[in-house]
């Protein structure tokens, strides 16, 4: 069993994510009041714990590739992140994992902001996690490794439209931390594993933006890799949908679109098409903070949005997608082609009960 968290900040301008990269941000110059430019080279994920480097560095690379700019990796948030994975990773009870309980063995703040700035990172931040309650040996009798647990974690965060916002908003620092414990769970001996990324906007109060107004998506031309399905996200303002259940009914992945920065998005249509065989894959649903009734504080920043496709994309095959819509009054139209991936090993159980292809 695997679950998603998300929290909500109370400021308006907060982000909730983790990233890594690296650089001072505070060199950069500002140009314009609140902002930084777009980062445009990643330094490699630097970790200790085995795996962290490699989803930092996946991360990096997809949102170089789709013009996001990379995320600057942060000793501060590196330590808040893993102060927390800690917190959380010794606690019996797991309850709301984004908040700590003064008094308790391991505090260091309530909230995500409060335990960044704890750690010296005076910017506003947040934080995006997974938690996952796993068997302790694989199906092949080997015992279970972290190490690529990180990057399935981002993969999988991606996936889920709130928590995807954030790893592709305008934040500009990132920490993770991966933490682990043994424990017995329905009488199975399971390995509890707690993943947290902490950002931050550094030294701006926007984050960083392309020098020219320009409209974004992810996944964009060229990207692969990406999960097939979203299987859920827990939201504290209620169910993902109001009448269908990710765990027996997943949507495919959501094709975000990034409209230009500081106005409001309307996506007006989108069409995907499998390019194998030309058929097009249904849509769901198109949301963005104007028409998300249910869920529309959670959206940090109001010029993002997303699709959801009705059914999984089918692992390794190219889809063509067209979305078109306006930012505030301006219209735009994006056409890009992109690769699926393939589903990770964590969810090989609940692929294999709802018989979803594999190729």
């Amino acid at each position: 069993m695997q679950t998603r968290f998300l929290v909500v900040t109370m400021a308006a301008t907060s982000v909730l994510l983790s990233a890594c990269g690296g650089g001072a941000v505070e060199d950069m110059p500002i140009v314009s009041a609140g902002t930084l430019p777009l980062q445009t080279v990643a330094a490699p994920g630097s970790y200790f714990t085995p795996g962290l480097g490699e989803a930092m560095d996946f991360l990096n690379r997809e949102r170089l590739r789709c013009g996001l700019g990379a995320l600057n990796q942060n000793a501060m948030l590196d330590t808040a992140a893993k102060n927390h994975a800690l917190y959380v990773s010794t606690r019996s009870n797991l309850g709301d994992p984004h908040w700590e309980t003064p008094g308790e063995p391991g505090f260091t703040g309530i909230t995500p902001t409060d335990r960044a700035q704890a750690m010296g990172y005076s910017a506003l931040g947040g934080e995006v996690l997974e938690v996952g309650v796993l068997p302790w040996m694989e199906r092949d009798g080997s015992y279970l490794t972290m190490t690529d647990f990180p990057i399935h974690a981002i993969r999988s965060d991606l996936a889920a439209p709130y928590h995807g916002m954030a790893l592709i908003s305008s934040a500009v620092d990132i920490g993770m931390a991966l933490e682990g414990r043994n424990d017995i769970v329905n009488g199975y001996q399971t390995v509890i594993m707690s993943f947290f990324s902490t950002l931050g906007r550094g030294g701006s109060t926007l984050g960083q933006v392309p020098k020219e107004p320009t409209v974004r998506t992810f996944p964009c031309e060229g990207t692969e890799g990406i999960q097939p399905a979203l299987f859920g996200e827990w939201l504290p303002t209620g169910p993902i949908f109001p009448n269908r259940h990710p765990n027996t009914h997943p949507t495919g992945h959501p094709v975000y679109v990034v409209g230009e920065h500081g106005t409001h998005l309307t996506i007006d249509s989108a069409v995907i098409t499998r390019v194998s065989n030309g058929q097009n894959v249904p849509v769901y649903e198109i949301r963005t903070q104007g028409t998300d009734t249910v869920h529309g504080s959670l959206y940090r920043e109001p010029w993002v949005g997303f699709v959801f496709p009705d059914v999984p994309f089918v692992p390794f095959q190219s889809y063509r997608v067209r979305v078109a819509g306006k930012s505030d009054a301006k219209p735009f139209v994006k056409e890009f082609t992109f690769t699926s991936g393939q589903y990770g090993h964590y969810d090989e159980g609940i692929v294999r009960a709802l018989g979803l292809p594999t190729r």
